[in-house]
């Protein structure tokens, strides 16, 4: 099956004195990260844009040696991309083991590995992926944080979430102590999905239906969603760095950086 994956990237600065969050598309290879620097650390935004930047290098690593999914490859391409963060992360904190006015740097990532068919995600820290289909907005990960450790351990419910202490207190992220173990799922996905990585600055304060909502509308070009959700966190009062990526497929589309992805 031939596919177009349309994509977009944005970023904004909030109310903070600087942005610690990054993101890079890399579409000849199918893989799009997010990561947020880790703001009470130095050089959080140095950490995020070697993450962002590096990781393709890990993959390569990881045993994928033409960077590119195999036809059936989805089990595969989720061990290698899991791999490839993983290392990316050890290798981080190795970094700023040697280097003392990096101690402590570290950053969450979420990265997704999409071709026609299937979509791989792995992260570490609350950054997020979800996916938008059939009209239904589906979270495929789950925050590494003290909050969302208690609440799976039973001992906080959701609702007491929201106003927790733990609920920014990262249980993982890139950069920490080795063994680094990031989430990792593969589904896949169909012509009309919608795609998208987040900061926690956007889904910490755009309720998931207002997210929903933007996402639901597919006449509106990735390039236009990303502006509509940075926009939604703005006069939500995010005062954090929001940052998303919106992934489309279909037949073809109206953004300009639309491009067929084959299967080798």
């Amino acid at each position: 099956m031939m596919g177009h994956i349309t994509h977009a990237g944005a970023s904004h600065i909030g109310s903070r004195s600087r942005n610690d969050d990054r993101w890079a598309a890399h579409p000849d290879i199918g893989l799009f990260v997010l990561a947020d620097g880790i703001a009470t650390a130095p050089s959080a935004a140095r950490a995020a844009d070697l993450v962002v930047h590096q990781l393709p290098r890990y993959l390569d690593e990881s045993g994928r040696a033409d960077s590119r999914l195999i036809p059936g490859g989805g089990e595969r391409a989720g061990e290698d991309l899991c791999r490839a963060v993983a290392s990316m992360s050890d290798s981080l904190y190795r970094h700023t083991r040697r280097h003392s006015e990096l101690a402590g740097t570290g950053t969450t990532v979420v990265a997704a590995l999409v071709d026609a068919s299937a979509v791989t995600v792995s992260h570490l820290g609350d950054s997020r992926a979800y996916l938008l289909r059939d009209g239904v907005l589906t979270q495929l990960t789950s925050d590494h944080t003290l909050a969302a450790a208690l609440v799976e351990a039973g001992e906080l419910t959701g609702d007491e979430v929201e106003h927790h202490p733990g609920r920014h207190r990262l249980t993982r992220f890139a950069g920490m102590r080795p063994p680094a173990l990031p989430g990792c799922t593969t589904i896949d996905w169909t012509p009309g999905d919608r795609l998208m990585l987040s900061s926690d600055g956007l889904h910490n304060a755009v309720l998931p239906t207002a997210i929903r909502d933007i996402l639901s509308d597919n006449a509106t070009s990735c390039e236009k969603t990303c502006q509509r959700l940075i926009d939604a966190a703005i006069a939500d009062d995010s005062a954090d760095n929001t940052t998303v990526i919106v992934m489309h497929l279909d037949g073809g589309g109206p953004d300009s950086e639309s491009r067929p992805l084959s299967r080798t």
